[in-house]
């Protein structure tokens, strides 16, 4: 794994759950993503449809900063994101849709947030039953399996009118065409930065294949 950090910033175009997305950037290369210091249900799980949903609510279709700190063995962009504005990370932790993930939590107000959910009883919080993602997959799974399919927020008439519809692939969304999609790209972030290009740090910075992100080490 590669240290140190980069900066990128894209277009959310895919949800694969509640911790992990993809986004486009200015090059039309997809980056996928995963969230930083939380663990979300896995779709398997109970809340796992859900907790998905709540990830799109805040950012599908949105433009994202992610401060990236690593990569990881799924070739992922692990780190903090912002889709306009808002930590994605936090909120998925407010809302009761992940945890706080122990093992690689650094951010210690994301702990506060927990409490804060699990006492109104918000999201997985709800269910006597939770179980964390981490013995989930270990085997210890219970209570009820959820299944569901996501409804990303609409788009706007506008959007629809000038671009196509994305299309359904697996888990995620992607868009029809570069064209479509850079256009749709641009017109975001000029309009929420007057960014012309996409900055990346140097430390992380490597080409991006369009299933992933690469670095070296």
């Amino acid at each position: 794994m590669t240290g140190g950090s980069a900066l990128v910033v894209g277009l959310v175009v895919a949800i694969a759950d509640g911790d992990t997305l993809t986004l486009v950037n200015e090059d039309f290369r997809q980056i996928k993503v995963r969230l930083a210091e939380i663990d979300a249900p896995k779709m398997r799980q109970a809340f796992g449809a859900r907790s998905r949903q709540s990830l799109a609510e805040v950012c599908y279709k949105k433009r994202a900063v992610v401060r990236g700190f690593d990569v990881d063995r799924y070739q992922r962009v692990v780190g903090r994101v912002k889709c306009d504005g808002k930590d994605a990370n936090a909120a998925q932790v407010r809302r009761g849709m992940a945890w706080v993930y122990d093992q690689y939590a650094k951010d210690k107000t994301l702990y506060r947030l927990q409490d804060e959910a699990r006492s109104a009883g918000r999201g997985l919080w709800a269910d006597q039953h939770h179980v964390a993602p981490w013995d989930w997959r270990r085997g210890g799974a219970t209570g009820e399996t959820l299944r569901g399919t996501l409804n990303p927020p609409s788009c706007s008439h506008a959007a629809r009118s000038s671009v196509r519809p994305v299309m359904r692939v697996g888990l995620g969304f992607v868009p029809p065409g570069p064209a479509e999609a850079h256009a749709l790209l641009m017109n975001r972030l000029r309009r929420s930065t007057g960014l012309d290009r996409v900055a990346l740090d140097s430390g992380m910075a490597h080409p991006v294949a369009r299933d992933g992100w690469s670095a070296s080490g």
